[in-house]
């Protein structure tokens, strides 16, 4: 037997359906670009707007973003908010501005963004300075040159590459042969920053250039999922979850961080697929913090490459770590490994419950 319904039917046997499956009547994907060719300019506008199910899309190409990522709704189970980065770049950095010749080279003063810097984890101010405990001390910010971040030597506090300070700390020289564009500083405190959130998809983002953590996340939250990231050249993390908070992390690359991943106090992630290389003290910490960790490659970082402390628990499945070629600390972080000289491939504390495979330590 054949049996109709009228389209009105239909319809309402389709909300019927969708209620009992706990979904939204008209999931939607918001796109941005901020170039003005899709019906939002910037991700926060489309925040604004997002419901569970809602995915907002970074229209491909239209990158780099220079804001701060923060969506404080919280999806549903089944039903998350999702933002899809398109493999753009987010960024907490803007471009270096006002060069001049000083004699044959370029320079540049900073000591506008000493005096202006927002509150910066690991410094405090004296006299109007940003100080570090850290001796030599660091700059509170990250500056690079056409993507490359200047690192400071661990002696002498100098830049690396392409340029120096000056004695006093307040203007950037350029070496011979370098250009005057394509530099950018480190001004927005994060870039993917998430408190007390749940059901929330993040993946194809790239986020670079923060004065803190690439992607922030504190509070209490279940069901966060990030697919597909990268996150490098921030002054702090390039991840950190705090706090209660329950995430999936699959597909991770984070480098020339201060640190590549630390997770602290009641956190819980289950990571597979995480690179941590080169960052510049620790490559993934976890500190009072748990997790279950599988594919996970962590080389060449300044201090130590795994870092369990402080009551940690784990269960490892694959972890390879690759040590630098260095005895010392070749370059200066700021943050939890600013003191530290250079360690073993794993570092140990008190208390930890460590279950599953033991590393596996490759030759630099």
């Amino acid at each position: 037997m054949i049996v109709s319904f009228s389209t009105r039917r239909l319809r309402l046997f389709f909300l019927l359906v969708v209620a009992g499956l706990g979904l939204p009547a008209s999931a939607r994907t918001l796109l941005v670009d901020q170039r003005g060719h899709a019906e939002f300019l910037s991700i926060a506008a489309a925040v604004k707007v997002a419901t569970p199910g809602d995915t907002i899309k970074l229209v491909p190409g239209s990158g780099p973003y220079r804001e701060i990522v923060n969506i404080t709704s919280s999806g549903t189970e089944g039903s998350p908010i999702t933002l899809d980065g398109s493999d753009e770049v987010i960024t907490g950095a803007d471009p270096l501005t006002g060069f001049r010749k000083d004699g044959e080279a370029w320079v540049c003063d900073l000591a506008q963004y000493y005096t202006t810097a927002q509150p910066v984890q690991g410094f405090s101010k004296v006299n109007g300075r940003w100080t570090s405990k850290v001796t030599p001390a660091p700059v509170p910010f990250v500056v690079t040159y056409r993507g490359e971040r200047l690192l400071q030597d661990s002696t002498t506090g100098q830049f690396t590459r392409y340029a120096r300070l000056s004695d006093d700390r307040n203007t950037l020289v350029l070496l011979p042969g370098t250009d005057a564009d394509g530099w950018e500083i480190s001004v927005r405190s994060y870039v993917v920053k998430i408190e007390t959130a749940s059901h929330q998809v993040y993946q194809h983002i790239r986020a670079t250039g923060s004065l803190n953590d690439g992607f922030n996340i504190h509070g209490d939250g279940r069901d966060l999922v990030f697919e597909d990231i990268e996150a490098f050249n921030n002054l702090d993390e390039g991840f950190s979850a705090h706090d209660t908070i329950s995430c999936t992390v699959t597909r991770a690359r984070l480098y020339r961080n201060d640190n590549g991943l630390t997770n602290a106090n009641q956190s819980f992630m289950k990571g597979s697929d995480i690179v941590c290389r080169d960052n510049l003290g620790f490559g993934l910490y976890l500190q009072s913090a748990s997790g279950d960790l599988d594919q996970i490659d962590c080389g060449g970082n300044g201090v130590g490459q795994l870092v369990l402390h402080m009551g940690a628990t784990v269960t490892l499945g694959r972890v390879t770590l690759t040590p630098g070629k260095w005895t010392k600390k070749p370059w200066l972080s700021s943050q939890e490994s600013g003191q530290d000289p250079a360690g073993q491939p794993l570092m140990k504390g008190s208390k930890l419950t460590i279950n599953g495979n033991p590393p596996i330590l490759l030759n630099p």
